[in-house]
């Protein structure tokens, strides 16, 4: 990388199971409460069931999110923990006859938890409710689906949010950065994904074009860039070394205001449709556009 970049993830994946030829998820709650799993650290809302000395697996919601302790400057790293990470939790849910979903939707049955019985316990209405804390978007979309009632909602979603830090311009103009992280690693993953319907349903709630948190790390202020799915943990590690390809390149138009704002002005409008509708030959016509 030519810039000295921090980077990080928290991807969310499923534990599932078929039914009906369906893939449906079956919480970390669920394995708490009748497969007798123990969590082993953690918060009442962010129970922690999976440590290793660089990674620990947590319960965020129905999914399984993953935390990393330290930021990444080197990208080999970065997705060599992933894959072993990712391949922890496999097995951790293979014990109990479960497999690891790396989709952005899957079903949820919301009859077989949602019973006035397990309604009363707390600790487990916290893994079957949606997990995320509330965001941002840049871009204001407003024409999306904003209310759900989640005690009805057939399913459930999976991020893919990339953490990015160690750069004075992006603590100076963090908004102007989400919306060129848009133009660049938004179309990127959407050009990549292998999975359209299920990316253009999560755009509805979780994957608008500018969704974004500024975070504060240990190496100053950050984004968190929330609008990719968990579908890049299904990548080769040079689709992987894309997305930081494109996050320098926004990261170059930042510095270079005069081309980031012709950039903005010309591709906002195809930008936000493509991500929104996961339309994979517009997000790649605008990134054969970028200068």
């Amino acid at each position: 990388m030519k810039y000295s970049l921090m980077l990080g993830a928290d991807p969310e994946l499923f534990a599932s199971y078929t039914q009906d030829g369906k893939e449906f998820v079956y919480s970390p709650a669920a394995l708490e409460k009748f497969e007798g799993v123990k969590r082993i650290g953690g918060t009442e809302k962010h129970p922690v069931f999976i440590e290793t000395e660089d990674t620990r697996w947590i319960m965020d919601g129905v999914a399984f999110e993953l935390n990393f302790k330290k930021p990444f400057t080197n990208l080999k790293e970065f997705f060599s923990s992933t894959v072993s990470a990712t391949d922890q939790l496999q097995e951790f849910v293979g014990k109990y006859g479960y497999s690891v979903s790396k989709k952005p939707v899957i079903n949820f049955d919301y009859k077989r938890f949602w019973t006035k019985e397990l309604s009363k316990d707390e600790s487990f209405m916290q893994g079957i409710i949606f997990g995320c804390d509330p965001d941002r978007d840049a871009f204001d979309v407003d024409w999306l689906a904003k209310v759900l009632d989640v005690t009805r909602h057939p399913r459930r979603y999976g991020g893919g949010h990339i953490h990015i830090s160690g750069d004075e311009s992006i603590q100076e103009f963090p908004i102007p950065f989400v919306k060129l992280l848009a133009l660049t690693v938004g179309n990127y993953c959407i050009s990549q994904s292998p999975f359209e319907k299920e990316e253009t349903l999560r755009a509805k709630y979780y994957g608008k074009p500018g969704k974004f948190r500024i975070q504060s790390y240990s190496t100053g202020v950050g984004i968190e860039y929330r609008t990719p799915s968990n579908s890049w943990l299904n990548y080769t590690f040079e689709q992987f070394e894309g997305i930081f390809f494109y996050i320098e390149k926004a990261l170059d138009y930042l510095k270079n205001p005069s081309i980031g704002m012709n950039m903005l002005e010309e591709f906002v409008t195809p930008t936000v449709e493509a991500i929104t509708t996961a339309n994979k030959e517009l997000a790649n016509k605008i990134l054969g556009g970028l200068k």
